[in-house]
């Protein structure tokens, strides 16, 4: 069977299975056709995207990114000197959004409004993916570390699109609608080309291993470009909530009865041959609940500390949760006093009289709505 073909204007091929249900798209640039798989946020982290209509700063003035060709310079900015250098790779690949996920990881694109981070910084709206990183005050930031809903935001009306990278080989400072951003760095790209159509400069020479500069990530220096720059940090809160409720269930769904609570400590009934429970509470992000300044993205639920079992003649601690890496519903393993769930987390029981019923006493030193810890650990005041 033949490699499918456009007719006529068509821009993009749609691949339908037997109930109609789309299995396969494809998008149509010059040269080719992009593959079927979207760009993921989620598994191509820290990739610098540009979208369509972006005006790249080249040795002939300011040239749309979808009409570059690997035979232009882009001007590269040298501390104070701008400086024209080759294209190694221009590479084009194709996003479809996932929208049941938080904005930030589900590929929606983030728009920096004209003159958002001063005159004609932008000199026009710039439409970049959220990993794009921006130079302020000689610091690379995220753009997604900037956003604050209103000059710099997460677009939510666009749901697919053309991205496109630029491969310098080094890591650079570039212009981009009158902004200073980032260049792709070569070695960061290849796990995304086999989604993309990539155009190479055959006449690039050979240079070595690619340079990249640092992201810039420290909390406290991303508060204060923000700060600088008059970014709303209204969605940051530091507002102290009451202890996020949760509950305890068996593995065949029964819901255990609550006993009392006492401090941080909540006391459920554990009917008689019950080996193991599952702890249930909502969750969130450090990154949303005190401010995408902070890097982290984690979905937590509560942070369990010791947890002990009451039998008729003994107790004992129910450690499981911490004995291995990898536990069903279990963040990360970080230290050995406690751990955050992640919504549903499965807790194995070490039971001395499993045919009797007992009570479990669970500490729950922090949680989700709260985050006590983590913003006292990034307190910027």
């Amino acid at each position: 069977m033949p490699f499918p073909s456009f007719g006529g204007s068509s821009t993009s091929l749609r691949l339908e299975n037997l109930a109609g249900n789309e299995s396969a798209s494809y998008e149509r640039i010059a040269g080719g056709v992009t593959s079927p798989g979207p760009y993921d946020p989620n598994t191509h982290a820290n990739m610098p995207c540009f979208l369509a209509g972006s005006m790249i700063l080249t040795e002939k003035g300011y040239r749309a990114v979808e009409t570059l060709c690997v035979e232009d310079r882009i001007g590269v900015f040298n501390g104070s000197t701008l400086e024209w250098h080759p294209i190694k790779a221009l590479s084009v690949g194709f996003c479809r959004v996932s929208s049941n996920e938080f904005p930030d990881m589900a590929g929606y694109p983030v728009v920096i409004r004209k003159d958002a981070l001063g005159d004609n910084q932008p000199f026009a709206d710039l439409w970049v993916t959220g990993d794009h990183a921006i130079q302020l005050d000689g610091k690379i930031v995220m753009a997604r570390s900037l956003v604050d809903g209103k000059k710099i935001s997460f677009d939510m009306s666009i749901i697919s699109y053309k991205y496109y990278h630029i491969d310098l080989h080094d890591h650079h400072v570039i212009d981009a609608n009158g902004l200073p951003v980032e260049s792709l760095v070569s070695k960061s790209a290849c796990s995304v080309f086999r989604n993309m159509i990539v155009t190479h400069n055959e006449f690039f020479p050979y240079m070595g291993p690619a340079r990249q500069m640092a992201l810039c990530t420290e909390p406290k220096e991303i508060m204060g470009i923000r700060n600088r720059y008059g970014l709303d940090t209204s969605s940051t809160t530091h507002t102290e909530f009451a202890p996020l409720a949760f509950e305890v269930f068996t593995s065949d769904g029964q819901q255990l009865m609550k006993r009392s609570t006492n401090g941080r400590t909540t006391s459920f009934k554990v009917p008689s041959h019950i080996d193991t429970l599952k702890l249930v509470s909502r969750v969130a992000r450090p990154y949303d609940m005190i401010g995408v300044h902070i890097e982290d993205r984690r979905k937590l639920g509560l942070l369990v500390g010791n947890i002990t079992m009451y039998e008729a003649s003994s107790s004992s601690s129910q450690t499981s949760h911490l004995e291995n890496e990898y536990v069903h519903g279990w963040s990360s393993y970080e230290t050995d006093m406690c751990r955050w769930t992640v919504g549903e987390a499965y807790l194995k029981l070490h039971r001395t009289e499993p045919m009797r019923e007992a009570v479990i006493a669970i500490e729950v030193l922090d949680d989700c709505e709260r985050l006590v810890e983590l913003r006292r650990e990034h307190s910027l005041h």
